[in-house]
């Protein structure tokens, strides 16, 4: 992957209720009376599929210039995370625990299952034919959905108030709020068992992998670089603190960190002990969630908007409009029009 120092906002899609689609402009988007608050993005090319209030919706963004809505299905619940495969999506849907569906066909999505959770599910991760749900105060819970209209809890791990989770080997890493990062040994799923922890300074809210290395968004304790390559005796090696961190991914030697109203900020993380910030983008209200593909970034703006980032090579400047903001294009849309 090329250095990636410069993002330019290629494309913005905000969804409202009212309003004109031909109409409406950016500056007038998020007055409009039902906004729908976006948490979770997912990217399987070309489809982005995200979660806009309690709605699914699956875009078309094979050109990230022009996303188009082609797919919409109503959730008994918000939509906190996404996981896809198979023709499956996987959404953890807080008190509603995980919800699968079936997007084989991506204009006619349809709920195969439901399995409710004690808590409130946060995010899910998939592993051959287990789901892993991080429910908060209920836990971590091991779903079987080898047969996904069937699916059923295999296996749980109370006591740890997990709100994210990343998945490596043997291992199972919880961003696991008030009590910072949590390391699970799930080489036996049904006796999955916390090996090592490590506390934070704030609440451990979102987590990825890099290598030997956890990755953890603290809310206002902001980046945590942690040493995992003793699982039993994490390390904490690497901090940036400046901006608040909700959730990170990691590709390559970067890591993209959704800072709500702190917006978009990458992060250089090719030195672990010496993690430096290579550009940030203001929200459009709040960065919730953020899922990258190749040359493109996808934001989960939490005021209505999806937000595509095209990533480049560069100076380390930050493209600007002559208003300031980053460059794009506004495109509402309205969803009950999409019902129907």
């Amino acid at each position: 992957m090329k250095p990636l120092s410069v993002l330019t906002s290629t494309a913005a899609l905000t969804v409202v209720l009212g309003g004109s689609a031909d109409s409406m402009a950016a500056s007038d988007a998020h007055d409009a009376a039902e906004v729908q608050p976006i948490y979770a993005v997912e990217v399987e090319s070309p489809y982005t599929y995200i979660g806009a209030g309690n709605r699914l919706l699956i875009v078309d963004t094979g050109d990230p210039l022009s996303p188009a809505v082609v797919g919409s299905l109503s959730l008994p619940d918000a939509a906190n995370d996404i996981e896809i495969l198979g023709g499956n999506a996987y959404i953890a849907a807080g008190a509603s625990g995980l919800l699968i569906v079936d997007v084989y066909d991506v204009h006619a999505p349809r709920v195969a299952d439901v399995v409710d959770t004690p808590g409130e599910a946060h995010a899910v991760r998939i592993s051959g034919t287990l789901a892993y749900v991080a429910d908060g105060w209920g836990g971590l819970h091991v779903i079987d959905v080898s047969e996904p209209a069937d699916a059923f809890i295999a296996a749980s791990v109370t006591g740890v108030p997990a709100q994210d989770i990343a998945l490596s080997g043997v291992y199972a890493y919880v961003a696991a709020g008030e009590e910072g990062l949590s390391i699970l040994d799930i080489s036996d799923p049904a006796g999955a068992r916390e090996v090592g922890t490590l506390a934070t300074p704030n609440d451990a809210t979102g987590i990825d992998l890099a290598g030997d290395y956890v990755l953890l968004a603290c809310a206002g304790a902001g980046l945590r670089v942690v040493d995992v390559s003793n699982p039993s005796s994490p390390l904490e090696v690497g901090v940036l603190d400046r901006h608040y961190a909700r959730e990170v991914t990691v590709e390559g030697d970067y890591a993209f960190v959704a800072g709500e109203r702190a917006g978009v900020w990458v992060v250089d993380i090719s030195v672990p002990s010496n993690p430096v910030i290579t550009a940030r983008i203001p929200p459009r209200l709040a960065a919730n969630g953020i899922s990258v593909v190749g040359e493109h970034a996808y934001v989960a703006d939490g005021g209505g908007g999806l937000l595509v980032l095209t990533l480049d090579g560069g100076t380390g400047a930050v493209a600007r409009s002559s208003g300031g903001g980053a460059r794009g294009t506004f495109l509402p849309l309205q969803l009950d029009r999409l019902a129907r």
